[in-house]
């Protein structure tokens, strides 16, 4: 099949960070399980003849064949993946859960008070205890499973990681710290021998540096290997995002600038190994931001919040060899004022103001929202209202009118912001 839904199976994108923010917000418990017999529970789908191996050796017979018919799936079979997703959500149904094709790995029960999201055989479980511990049960019956302990304990130590998806998880009695895998930070140390160098103080890496040599063969596949781990921390550590975004426009021709800029970020991961993400239990109020965000009171009963903080730097990205004057777009997506997402992005059109390069980030930072919205809808069953939070005045005038005005460059697919008048 050509298509990739029917080789890769649905990966848990923001689910996992919304079920712990269930956990906050709710006060739900958790469950981190791993399936360790996930791929050999699925039946094949197709008869697959395996050629018996040269060491086996029985008594050959006339009838006898050259080949073995392979019944299940097997660990690293390209398709086993997206067979035993179909597998789980079958059995995950037939106890009483539901999905949503927002995203199919996000599973909510139609009567106990019970989440799971699935990442093909790592799931996040969220629930009552006891709705908890009768799914880690019933669970047990059906797989082979590793993990499964309720959290967090009542003797949960606090400096005591909980590892899962290769990220560390710290209860705290502020909250969860969600903190990227230490070993990441090690291997890059280790791959541009950077262990004797003392770390940076920031990531920033916009300091002019016109190095513009190529790299050779080897320092290209260093360069990648590091920009891949970087991008990959990037998800859980807002504070790199700026800077991989600008390294990663280097990925097909590695600069001797783009390397020094890699190894200055490495170094500032040396320096700051543990930071993260905190999910509080209580987020203080903040009477500045309550401005900006309105009054609270004005939510419907129920109604839970989903806010975009959106900015952009207008022609920001003068770095790039092309000089093309890219505008850079950055979002924070929360609900109910915990992190969901973020990003920093180069925008692909070249805005002519920055009425438009603010609008254009404000866009994507709604359709998010409007995306994480309708997910936290499915999970708790409530109203949701989606907010986008803006400090540009322009845009704020743009998006609550009808028309282009003067922006008449501006596509007609970017203008549903004003049809939808969302809240800026």
């Amino acid at each position: 099949d050509r298509g990739t839904s029917a080789t890769f199976a649905p990966t848990s994108g923001i689910g996992a960070r919304l079920l712990l923010i269930a956990h906050c917000c709710l006060g739900w418990f958790l469950s981190f399980v791993d399936i360790k017999d996930a791929f050999l529970l699925v039946d094949q789908r197709e008869r697959i003849l395996v050629q018996k191996p040269t060491w086996w050796r029985m008594e050959e017979s006339a009838e006898q064949s050259n080949f073995w018919s392979l019944r299940k799936c097997l660990p690293g079979q390209r398709n086993a993946a997206s067979r035993f997703f179909d597998f789980l959500a079958e059995h995950l149904q037939s106890l009483g859960f539901k999905s949503t094709m927002l995203l199919p790995s996000l599973f909510r029960h139609t009567e106990r008070k019970l989440m799971v999201c699935s990442h093909v055989d790592d799931l996040v479980l969220c629930g009552e205890k006891e709705d908890l511990e009768w799914l880690v049960l019933e669970l047990r019956k059906r797989f082979t499973l590793q993990g499964g302990e309720i959290l967090p304990r009542p003797d949960q130590d606090p400096n005591e990681p909980i590892r899962f998806l290769k990220k560390r998880h710290f209860f705290t009695k502020a909250g969860i710290v969600i903190s990227p895998h230490e070993r990441y930070s090690e291997d890059l140390l280790k791959l541009y021998s950077l262990e004797g160098r003392k770390p940076k103080s920031t990531p920033d890496v916009s300091y002019e540096n016109y190095d513009s040599r190529e790299l050779d063969d080897a320092g290209k596949h260093r360069f990648r290997s590091a920009m891949g781990t970087l991008l990959y921390l990037s998800q859980d550590r807002p504070d790199l995002q700026h800077a991989v975004r600008h390294l990663s426009q280097f990925m097909a021709k590695p600069t001797a600038a783009a390397e020094a800029g890699v190894k200055h970020v490495i170094l500032y991961l040396k320096g700051t190994p543990d930071l993260g993400i905190l999910l509080g239990y209580q987020v203080p109020s903040n009477s500045k931001l309550d401005e900006v965000r309105g009054d609270p009171g004005t939510l419907e009963a129920g109604t839970h919040l989903v806010e975009a903080f959106t900015d952009a730097d207008w022609a920001g990205d003068k770095s790039s060899e092309t000089r093309k004057r890219h505008s850079v777009s950055s979002a924070m997506v929360y609900v109910n004022n915990r992190l969901v997402s973020s990003w920093s992005r180069t925008q692909k059109s070249i805005a002519l103001s920055s009425c438009e390069s603010e609008y254009l980030s404000a866009v994507s930072g709604g359709a998010e929202a409007l995306y994480v919205s309708r997910l936290w809808s499915f999970l708790v069953e409530k109203g949701v209202q989606a907010k986008i939070v803006t400090d540009s005045s322009s845009c704020r005038a743009f998006s609550q009118r009808q028309g282009v005005g003067r922006l008449k460059h501006v596509e007609t697919k970017y203008l549903w912001l004003q049809i939808g008048r969302a809240s800026c």
